[in-house]
């Protein structure tokens, strides 16, 4: 898995998550790019 990961970051990717995606990894991944959530008007 680690080839994959290397391959991607140099490609151009800001990440790689291996599969099985854990959910919660995913999010807390998301969360970190995304940022906190901005109250709705």
């Amino acid at each position: 898995m680690l080839l994959e990961r290397e391959r991607a970051l140099a490609a151009g990717c800001s990440g790689h998550i291996d599969k099985p995606i854990d959910t919660r990894t995913f999010i807390a991944w998301l969360r970190g790019y995304l940022g906190p959530a901005q109250p709705s008007t």
